[in-house]
């Protein structure tokens, strides 16, 4: 054979895919490659695979960020550093009455190690200019996704929403799927947020709760018990158990079996069925199988949300949910 043909019958293999199997184990003489967990295991599989798309997704988006954050800067004549400092510097010092709000909050859940607000009060101060500072740039970054023209390709995830807890428009054009952490800072700094989301579009959204207490949070799986719970026995005073729990307020034991239990109490549960209730092992399974169904779709941490099976990850900005809303509308 000649050297033209020999190259062609190359490029005909290669082609069709003739590659290297990448990570194998071998059973009795025979090679198991990914081919055959994809034969042999296509459940396990699709999770795999799922996990990974997902993932990839979440490094492209900072790879995106990061190249508009370059132009941007470029554009201004600095370097990026610069470009995001003089963002952040833009952000609002906060105010008196946000300090000691914050000072209250904290004090709450008992992390205040004892000193006073006046202690504590540069402190604060320096936390939340940091935090507005990020959330200029975050605004920022929206307006740059809108001025560089992005766009992707994104993957739709069908993630199952019955038996779990619901509010709004059952029959909304759009569905947000929530899975979050009763103890995860981020979590409740979010919620604000999320409720204006649900302010602004009414009955143009649904939105659907799936419990993910990640194991580092020690009292998370209490309270998500307790929350189960509330549902299972009652159902119209959940969304409201829901709120304390998640507030910026709430009080600080309920944290513990027993202050989940006074909020359970306060969204008017029959508190006979509802100890019934925690002492049920199914309950916990409930949850696992949530949380599990999470990570089958790519989620690793809280909050998560999934806008019509697209995923946001993160305590994102009310921009950052508005343009995926506004595009499935």
């Amino acid at each position: 054979m000649n050297k033209p043909l020999i190259a062609i019958a190359i490029l005909s293999v290669l082609a069709l895919g003739c590659k290297p199997d990448g990570a194998w184990v071998s059973v009795d003489g025979s090679k198991l490659t990914e081919r055959d967990i994809e034969k042999e295991m296509p459940e396990e599989y699709k999770r795999m695979r799922e996990q990974y798309n997902s993932q990839i997704r979440e490094i492209l988006e900072q790879l995106a960020v990061k190249k508009m954050m370059e132009l941007a800067a470029k554009k201004e004549g600095v370097d990026v550093e610069s470009y995001s400092r003089s963002l952040m510097e833009k952000a609002p010092a906060p105010t008196d009455m946000e300090v000691a709000a914050f000072y209250e909050q904290i004090k709450r859940s008992g992390q205040t190690n004892g000193q006073s607000l006046p202690e504590l009060r540069g402190r604060i101060q320096q936390h939340l200019r940091e935090q507005a500072g990020r959330d200029m740039v975050q605004a920022q970054i929206g307006k740059l996704k809108k001025t560089y023209n992005y766009t992707y390709d994104y993957t739709r995830v069908k993630v199952e929403t019955a038996g779990f807890p619901d509010r709004g428009n059952p029959q909304a054009k759009v569905t947000i799927v929530e899975y979050s952490d009763f103890e995860c800072p981020f979590c409740i700094r979010v919620q604000p947020t999320t409720a204006k989301i649900r302010e602004k579009y009414g009955d143009k959204v649904r939105w659907v709760f799936k419990d993910f207490p990640l194991s580092f949070h020690p009292n998370a799986m209490t309270m998500h018990i307790g929350a189960r719970c509330v549902y299972r026995v009652n159902k119209n005073g959940y969304w409201k158990f829901f709120d304390t729990m998640f507030g910026h307020d709430r009080p600080a034991d309920v944290i513990t079996k027993e202050g989940t239990a006074k909020v359970a109490a306060q969204a008017g549960t029959d508190m006979a069925q509802y100890q019934s209730c925690v002492s049920d092992p199914a309950v916990v399974k409930e949850i696992q199988d949530a949380q599990k169904s999470g990570e089958a779709v790519g989620v690793s941490g809280t909050p998560a949300f999934f806008i019509n099976g697209r995923m946001l990850s993160g305590a994102q900005p009310q921009a950052a949910f508005e343009q995926i809303i506004d595009e499935e509308l």
